[in-house]
C-alpha cells in the first residue's frame, strides 16, 4: 500500500496570530519565519501521530485488493471516501461506484464489497479518501493544536543550535507528552 497526499489543508491548525502572541512577539518581522514553522510543526505532529489533523484527500494505491476484505490507511481520521479507480498499466482510469464501498470511522477501515471488482491486469487500484478533524482551526483537539505551538516555540526559541544529540528523540519532551493520547498503538 502506497500513500500520496492529493490536495492539503486550506488552513494551519494555529494561525500567525496565536503563535505571535504564543511566542510574544512584536511586528512582522519574523512572519515568515513563523508561518513556515507553523506549517512544519503540524507535519511533525501528524507524521508522529499518522494522523491528518485537518482535512486532507490522501490517494491510497493497492497492488490487488486485500484478502481481508477492508483495507486501513496509515492515516486517519477516515471520514469518507472521495473516489475508487481502477487503473491500467498505461494509465487509464475506470472509476467505480464510490457507494459500494463503506467507512467504517470507527475502526478506520475501507470496507470493500463482496465479491471487489476485478483488478485490471498490470493495473493497480486507487483510492481517494478524506482524513483529518475537521476544515477549521478549532476541529482539532487542543493538545494537538498546543503540540504544534511547542513545536515552532521549541525551533523557534533555539534556532541555529543543535537541538538534540546524536541518538536523541527529535519531538521535544512536552510535545511527546502531548502526543501519548494520540500516538498509533500496535497489539502483539
Amino acid at each position: 500500500m502506497n500513500l500520496m497526499l492529493v490536495n492539503g489543508p486550506a488552513v494551519e491548525p494555529v494561525t500567525l496570530d496565536d503563535m505571535k502572541l504564543y511566542l510574544r512577539l512584536d511586528g512582522d518581522a519574523e512572519d515568515a519565519l513563523v508561518t513556515t514553522m507553523i506549517r512544519a510543526g503540524r507535519m511533525t505532529v501528524e507524521a508522529a501521530t499518522n494522523m491528518a489533523l485537518l482535512d486532507q484527500i490522501w490517494r491510497v494505491r493497492l497492488d490487488a485488493w486485500p484478502a481481508t476484505g477492508f483495507v486501513v490507511p496509515a492515516v486517519g481520521p477516515l471520514n469518507r471516501i472521495e473516489a475508487v479507480r481502477l487503473v491500467s498499466r498505461t494509465g487509464e482510469a475506470t472509476a467505480l461506484d464510490v457507494t459500494a464501498f463503506r467507512v467504517d470511522a470507527g475502526l478506520g477501515t475501507i470496507v470493500i464489497p463482496a465479491p471487489p471488482p476485478p483488478p485490471l491486469p498490470d493495473g493497480h487500484i486507487e483510492i481517494d479518501v478524506g482524513v483529518g478533524h475537521g476544515a477549521a482551526a478549532a476541529d482539532v483537539p487542543e493538545p494537538l493544536r498546543l503540540a504544534v505551538r511547542a513545536m515552532v516555540a521549541c525551533w523557534f526559541d533555539n534556532r541555529g543550535e543543535t537541538l538534540t544529540p546524536r541518538g536523541a528523540p527529535l519531538l521535544p519532551d512536552v510535545v511527546r507528552a502531548l502526543l501519548v493520547p494520540f500516538r498509533p498503538m500496535r497489539l502483539v
